[in-house]
């Protein structure tokens, strides 16, 4: 990547791989990583067997906020644990909206731009870069405007992921007639009721014949700039929660270089100040950050594969 924030993730991914091997005797990285073809069949399996290992996951460790959040959390970790590092973090509009590299040497990874992207749209992008992890295809794009055959792929996948076709259909079904003849109504709330950001809510609709093309290109012309709304939105209703910058840090690095650095640590391979550099994460924040991160991980760790 040729960004600064590409860059950085860079810099993530080599230092999570150098950690890694340096605890190879500590900590052994059994990560099979995702694998399979983009197709209905292996988004399904994928997803079924997110489900399960999130299960157990939330048995021993809840976290709060909606559903989009959690579900972003749960994913992030579930694909950290078999083999790529991720980011969510800022970087300008003009730039992408999300990006997946493999340098072959380093770590994979998968970056999010949160800047201009509501948590659904997030979700929508991640899983997006998700697919291009599985494909082992790198890419740097808007996964709502699909410009070639892998992007499209890409898309399809994450939709099935997020809203799966049975699914989704009765969720649609359920609404009634009214909100269904009411085109901006029907979008709105199967959006609200599913993972689906609008924009991914009103192709999922079009995709499955639930909603004509032509009422379908006339919702997008008249709500282009979509995003925009849906995140102020988002920004104005957000509740203030103080004291949370060690974990938004890992928010923005990922929880696996994290987790790896406070292992190095303990173990005397690096100190703090190899941390401040490589992680951007401040001597004073690092002891929270630590222990949120191992906390985390060491839930979910041993069911990983």
């Amino acid at each position: 990547m040729v960004t600064i924030r590409g860059a950085r993730q860079e810099q993530h991914a080599k230092f999570t791989k150098l950690l890694l091997t340096e605890l190879q005797d500590n900590f052994v990285p059994a990560f099979p990583r995702l694998e399979g073809t983009l197709d209905q069949e292996f988004a399904l399996a994928l997803r079924e067997r997110f489900n399960e290992w999130r299960r157990k996951a939330e048995e021993k460790e809840e976290i709060g906020g909606a559903e989009e959040t959690q579900f972003l959390h749960w994913l992030r970790i579930f694909t950290e644990l078999q083999g790529a590092i991720t980011a969510v973090h800022d970087a300008p509009e003009t730039d992408y909206w999300g990006f997946f590299t493999d340098a072959g040497v380093d770590m994979p990874s998968i970056f999010i731009n949160r800047s201009i992207q509501s948590k659904k749209s997030q979700l929508f992008t991640f899983c997006h870069e998700m697919a291009h992890y599985i494909e082992d295809a790198e890419g740097v794009s808007n996964p709502y405007f699909a410009e070639n055959a892998i992007e499209r792929r890409c898309n399809r996948f994450s939709a099935e992921f997020l809203a799966p076709e049975a699914e989704f259909a009765e969720l649609v079904a359920g609404l009634g007639r009214t909100i269904r003849a009411d085109v901006d109504l029907l979008i709105d709330i199967a959006s609200r009721d599913s993972l689906l950001s609008k924009q991914a809510t009103a192709t999922r609709l079009l995709e499955l014949n639930l909603l004509q093309k032509s009422d379908y290109s006339n919702w997008f012309a008249k709500n282009r700039q979509w995003y925009r709304k849906d995140k102020r939105d988002e920004v104005d209703n957000a509740p203030i929660i103080p004291n949370i910058h060690h974990a938004k840090s890992i928010g923005e690095i990922g929880y696996l270089p994290v987790y790896l650095a406070d292992l190095a640590v303990s173990r005397k391979i690096i100190d703090a100040f190899d941390v401040e550099v490589a992680l951007g994460i401040s001597r004073k924040l690092q002891s929270k950050a630590f222990a949120l991160a191992r906390r985390r991980i060491e839930a979910v760790i041993d069911d990983a594969s």
